[in-house]
């Protein structure tokens, strides 16, 4: 009787367990294609990021702004579009 109580209780236990890996599962199953597009997205940016920050550093040493910079970091000068930025110095 104590052993089939204890069977029956470990069953249950592991029932359950199941059922929340189950759960678990489906839930990163819905979740993971909005997950990797995130993720994705993300390290496109930083590969961006990189490049242009790379490119704008060459530039400043050479006493120029670089503009993809500047339209990156949402950057603008005071006379905003009467002023070139190419004459413009680092």
């Amino acid at each position: 009787m104590l052993l089939k109580s204890l069977l029956e209780k470990d069953f249950n236990t592991l029932v359950d367990e199941f059922e929340n890996h189950e759960k678990d599962f489906r839930e990163l199953k819905d979740n993971h294609i909005g997950t990797n597009f995130i993720i994705s997205y993300i390290t496109s940016r930083f590969v961006m990021s990189k490049q242009i920050i790379k490119e704008a550093t060459r530039q400043w040493k050479e006493d120029r702004l670089y503009p993809a910079l500047m339209d990156y970091m949402n950057l603008t000068l005071p006379c905003a579009d009467q002023c070139p930025l190419q004459p413009a110095t680092a």
